[in-house]
């Protein structure tokens, strides 16, 4: 058996790109070091050697005719020449096969020529997992017995998948209907065929224009609709996760045609691919793929802690602070209904803003949307340092609230607050949220008052 190589690197990402590249060194023909990056690409078996960047790196032939059939989101397959490479990845020093093969994609990564990718035949053979909830590729230090299924929010083996498909493969609900979907990390788009979308009578909302998608043998043009659908996942509580969102709908019937496999002397026809999840998904999902277990799963997020007792058995009127301001010096509130049920959030009447600390941001990013602008946020230090800001409603004794957060992504406040007080605080509510909506704060009895929504007196 193969000794793992160790691996934990963070994933190179440029502004923009949630795109899974990794940072490799690299000799040219003169034996000089240089660094490029690499795509992480689940779709793909082989690693692929960029035509255009070949000259960038040394490279050596194989046995005589020593090919690979490769084939992409374009209508016809290429037969590409095969080579060895050396490089390095984080402190493991490694020798591949590749396909040199023409692709679609930029020349360079930030200030990095892109090489190549990664397929998911090196992932599983190095035993490694693409990480969406912290963006690493680590070398996978759990097995069966130590991931429980119902510590997951998301759980679904893809070994065999992957066997049978030769990509990873997760099935997903369209109106009721069950179709298998590629988690591909090496798309930047989601895909479903246009075909499959009217044969499931979903109904979807067409977005303006049309695009053109390349791949290897060609390109397909593509319009992108605002899908409903839902996962399927082993774990109890999660079933479905019903989602929306965007994909390009392509005129292909099929990405990849309908499987025969055989186990236990029994054959299993497998549906066709008819959708792909791409790596924006995944990573707003914080999604984490591991190879050598063979499956995609997002843990529970520790900022969700478990609600017990009766949910309503507050006034109408008021929220009980979770507990006593004489133990915790801050009144804290925790959020019971909803999809943030479960969340703790300190009451801050010295912060002018909402602020999400950036670890429960990543494992909740699903439930945000970002903005594209971003704002400074002056630390206890009074050094402003630039953040993002994300958007979201909450749910407090039946009212919702639209509400701002921005994410402080410095330091780990988080953790601090977590070993002072021995529970997560996910973040704060600051003076203008609660004097918006008529939040008065009762320390005498230990509880938020709150206003019904048509009471609430509006700030112009």
């Amino acid at each position: 058996m193969m000794e793992k190589k160790k691996i934990n690197v963070s994933l190179f990402r440029v502004v923009n790109d949630i795109a899974p590249f990794v940072l490799v060194d690299y000799l040219d023909d003169n034996a000089d070091e240089h660094t490029g990056a690499m795509l992480l690409d689940s779709a793909s078996q082989s690693n692929i050697l960029l035509s255009e960047n070949k000259s960038l790196i040394s490279y050596s032939y194989g046995a005589l005719n020593d090919k690979t059939k490769i084939n992409g989101i374009g209508r016809e397959s290429v037969v590409a020449d095969n080579v060895k490479i050396n490089f390095t990845l984080g402190d493991a020093i490694f020798q591949e096969t590749f396909c040199i093969a023409e692709l679609d994609l930029p020349k360079s990564v930030g200030n990095y020529p892109l090489i190549g990718l990664l397929g998911n035949h090196f992932l599983t053979e190095h035993h490694l997992v693409i990480d969406y909830s912290d963006f690493t590729l680590h070398t996978s230090v759990i097995n069966q017995e130590t991931l429980s299924v119902s510590e997951c929010e998301f759980y679904f083996p893809i070994g065999g998948m992957v066997a049978a498909y030769g990509v990873p493969v997760v099935p997903m609900n369209l109106n009721g209907q069950q179709v298998a979907a590629m988690a591909d990390t090496g798309s930047t788009n989601n895909m479903i065929a246009f075909k499959t979308v009217e044969e499931k009578n979903v109904s979807f909302k067409m977005m303006e224009g049309e695009d053109e998608m390349n791949g290897i043998g060609g390109c397909v043009h593509v319009k992108e609709a605002v899908v409903p659908f839902s996962l399927i996942s082993m774990t109890s509580d999660h079933d479905c996760e019903k989602k929306i969102d965007s994909f390009k709908l392509s005129p292909s019937s099929h990405f990849i045609s309908a499987r025969k496999v055989t186990a236990d002397n029994e054959t299993v026809l497998l549906p066709p691919v008819d959708a792909i999840l791409g790596s924006p998904f995944m990573a707003r999902q914080g999604w984490i793929l591991d190879f050598s277990l063979g499956v995609i799963y997002k843990k529970k997020s520790r900022f969700l802690i478990d609600v017990t007792g009766n949910e309503s058995d507050e006034d109408e009127d008021s929220i009980d602070f979770y507990t006593d301001t004489a133990m915790s010096g801050m009144p804290y509130i925790m959020v019971k209904e909803g999809e943030f049920k479960g969340m703790i959030l300190m009451l801050d009447t010295g912060s002018s803003v909402n602020v999400l600390f950036g670890s429960a941001f990543n494992e909740l990013r699903d439930r945000f949307e970002l903005e594209r602008d971003t704002t400074n946020l002056i630390g206890l230090d009074g050094i402003p340092s630039e953040v993002r800001k994300a958007r979201t409603s909450m749910t407090f004794n039946g009212n919702s609230y639209e509400m701002t957060f921005l994410i402080n992504e410095n330091g780990d406040a988080a953790k601090q607050l977590q070993e002072d007080l021995g529970f997560p605080v996910a973040g704060t509510i600051g003076t203008p949220f609660m004097s918006e909506h008529g939040w008065m704060i009762d320390f005498a009895n230990q509880r938020v008052i709150v206003q019904p929504q048509e009471n609430q007196r509006r700030i112009a």
